[in-house]
């Protein structure tokens, strides 16, 4: 689940797999902490 203090590892992670479906690093910035849960 998302919580305000996700290090910022689980982001970067976050961000990193959402890149390699396709996604635009923009856009991940703008919503891997929302669209993803751990």
């Amino acid at each position: 689940a998302y919580t305000a203090g996700t290090p910022s590892y689980l982001r970067y992670k976050a961000a990193y797999v959402k890149t390699a479906n396709g996604v635009t690093d923009g856009a991940v910035k703008g919503v891997a902490t929302f669209t993803i849960s751990y």
